[in-house]
């Protein structure tokens, strides 16, 4: 019998057997089934990349949008390797410390135990405790699996948030988020499990426990369109309060208004880092003069004692007695010396100026500081807050805890108060969360304490209540306060990779010779090192820090060599980084001598035991990690790229200061003269300031 499956020829007549056409049906049938049979892993397949199932294991039903800490996958590979890499099914949980940006936001309401859709990654909505209205970040909430929290960092970036306007609860907010792409960050900071571009500017010995460890202080560093290396604009790092670092009192008659703000050593008020300009902001303040007749008072800020000096940076102008002089200045710059003026003017006394020159810096020491806001408040010329006020907190905090007190002003014909405080904002008469820190009747005080308050940046929130008469009721005034303890700023200990690999117990560049002492012994560095900071952790949950060195150029001046030196070794004085802008102040050097070089040690890899380049030629220094003693950062350049010194040299005069000359009538200018000397680098001529001469040279 011939298959009634053979193929037909063309031009061949078509005739279709009985049992070829029952076979097309059976497949058509079988096709139709296999189609029913997968609908539902079909269903499955065209669900997005970013949903993956989960199973509650909160311990409560969940609603659509609320939160669970992933802890790993339902079935693991030893249970089911077929399953575990054919599908992602999750295990989660309420949100603790350690879900940090491990986290899954519910598409649909799951029961507890019951399995169902979340989103790992993406965009969706959910709601967010904003903890600053400022913040343009969330993360999880310890404990809480209805929301998140607000911060200046996490791994969720805020891109709507619900007007304040809006919101049912004025803390809770609506938001759309988008997470899994790495964090982000309100601050410019990079995230946590990214590295951080540092330039390490300073070393001391962090602890007796970690002797053989260096810790280091350092700037946050980008690369700028030039390619130069400089400091991150607001990026973070150690040394970053604004502070008063230096102090001299030129002219001082104690008995009219003396400068009482900035102090030595002390930190700036109202201060603001301007990081690309390198300028501070702050605020001046003198006493009040009580021994005169005071008509008025002018704070200036200048770069000299000359009258076209004295304001260069700003002038107050004539503020009137009766309160202390006070003046916000700004643009001024960092580690220079500025003048300020504070001018008292009396009736019978004449004026008197008191001078004083000051420096300021990023050396301050970082401070406890409190918020207090007003959030709701029912009666304003009732009960009111006193203490504390915004500003520094002097309490002491452990633990992430403090004991506030806290005073108010007497409300009129009152004869009894009480206080509560709590986490939440609700309604204070029946809402618990409003007093689980506190629920105390203080009677006719205006005083209370309240006991174990946040102390960690979460907002809390104080009612004082009071009556005129037992049989009245109640009326209050409720106050956001928020106590935040001062970031760690100071050094920290940073692991170099290539030092853990060989096991070295010196730290980067070969600080070996650190004397030992108090985390404040500090050595700062000649030359700033350049590496990538990864924060990580340790088996135990603490902090670590690891870092990689990045290779920088520079160009230099042979200032010495040692004709015992074998490995055509010379001392070379770093003048600047190659190809720098002129913002770059942290590792771009003017030329000079004595203790102000930098310089190096640095091997010309184009001699072999020689020394033929005499001092005084420039030369392309790069640093290098590697060969015997990979942990220590060396500097080599070639022969290639230098100039014989006498090269002819190029003069720029400017005007250097202007005076006012009193017996002349006549303006003073002094004038200096710039020197830039040519180096050839690769074929091409680059001319680099040499010195500021105050005669002309030429």
């Amino acid at each position: 019998m011939s298959d009634a499956l053979t193929k037909v020829q063309p031009g061949m007549p078509l005739q279709i057997p009985a049992r070829a056409y029952n076979a097309f049906v059976d497949a058509a049938l079988d096709h139709q089934r296999r189609q029913l049979s997968t609908t539902a892993d079909a269903q499955r397949d065209r669900e997005p990349a970013n949903v993956v199932l989960v199973r509650n294991e909160s311990g409560a039903d969940r609603s659509r949008f609320d939160i669970l800490g992933i802890t790993g996958p339902i079935i693991t590979r030893a249970d089911n390797a077929a399953s575990f890499q054919s599908r992602i099914a999750l295990r989660g949980e309420t949100p603790t410390a350690v879900h940090a940006g491990r986290f899954v936001v519910l598409v649909d309401a799951l029961p507890d135990g019951g399995i169902g859709r979340a989103y790992l990654s993406g965009a969706c909505l959910v709601r967010v405790r904003m903890q600053d209205e400022a913040h343009t970040a969330a993360d999880i909430e310890e404990g809480d699996a209805s929301q998140l929290a607000s911060g200046e960092s996490g791994a969720a970036s805020l891109l709507w948030v619900e007007p304040v306007a809006q919101r049912v609860d004025p803390a809770i907010a609506w938001a759309l988020i988008r997470f899994g792409g790495g964090g982000s960050s309100s601050s410019g900071e990079n995230s946590d499990d990214r590295f951080i571009l540092a330039l390490l500017t300073g070393v001391q010995r962090f602890s007796d426990a970690n002797p053989d460890l260096p810790a280091y202080h350092w700037k946050e560093a980008e690369i700028d369109s030039d390619g130069a290396t400089i400091e991150k604009p607001l990026g973070t790092g150690s040394k970053t309060t604004p502070s008063c670092d230096s102090l001299v009192v030129h002219t001082e008659n104690s008995t009219f208004s003396v400068m009482a703000d900035p102090a030595l050593d002390g930190n700036l008020t109202d201060a603001a880092h301007d990081a690309v300009n390198s300028t501070m902001t702050f605020r001046i303040t003198g006493t009040a003069d009580t021994t005169h007749t005071v008509t008025s008072y002018r704070i200036q800020v200048g770069t000299g004692l000359g009258p076209l000096l004295r304001a260069t940076y700003g002038d107050s102008g004539e503020m009137p007695p009766g309160a202390p002089p006070t003046f916000l200045v700004s643009g001024v710059p960092l580690a220079t010396d500025v003048y300020i003026r504070v001018i008292t003017t009396t009736s019978g006394a004449g004026t008197n100026h008191n001078i004083y020159v000051v420096q300021v810096g990023l050396n301050g020491a970082p401070v406890d500081t409190i918020a207090v806001t007003n959030h709701e408040i029912n009666d304003p010329a009732g009960a009111l807050l006193t203490t504390p006020t915004s500003g520094e907190y002097t309490g002491d905090i452990a633990d992430n805890l403090t004991d506030l007190a806290i005073a108010w002003s007497t409300a009129p014909g009152a004869t009894h108060y009480y206080v509560t405080a709590g986490t939440g904002s609700g309604d204070p008469n029946t809402d618990p969360t409003t007093w689980n820190l506190a629920d105390h009747d203080v009677g006719g005080a205006t005083t209370d304490v309240i006991t174990g308050a946040p102390a960690d940046g979460t907002p809390f929130y104080v009612v004082v209540w009071w009556r005129t008469h037992p049989s009245f009721d109640w009326t209050w005034n409720r106050w956001q306060i928020t106590v935040t303890p001062a970031p760690d700023r100071r050094a920290i200990n940073i692991e170099d990779i290539n030092r853990i690999l060989t096991e070295s117990q010196a730290g980067l560049a070969g600080l070996t010779e650190i004397p030992d002492g108090s985390e404040d012994d500090e050595s700062e560095l000649d030359v700033p090192i350049l590496v990538r900071i990864w924060r990580t952790t340790d088996s135990a949950g603490n902090d670590r820090f690891v870092c990689e060195h990045v290779a920088q150029e520079f160009i230099g001046e042979i200032v010495a060599h040692e004709p015992e030196w074998e490995d055509a070794r010379y001392d070379v004085k770093l003048i600047k980084v190659n190809n720098t802008g002129a913002k770059d102040e942290l590792v771009s050097f003017t030329d000079a001598t004595g203790a102000a070089a930098r310089a190096v040690t640095a091997t010309n890899l184009a001699e072999d035991g020689t020394h033929n380049l005499p001092v005084g030629t420039r030369v392309l220094v790069r640093s290098v990690r590697g060969g015997d003693k990979p942990w220590i950062t060396r500097y080599v350049f070639s022969s290639g790229g230098a100039f014989a010194v006498g090269a002819p040299a190029i003069f720029h005069r400017y005007v250097y200061d202007v005076d006012w000359n009193n017996t002349t009538c006549a303006f003073v200018v002094t004038y200096h003269w710039l020197e830039f000397v040519p180096v050839n680098l690769d074929g091409e001529t680059y001319y680099l300031f040499k010195l500021d001469h105050a005669t002309n040279p030429t």
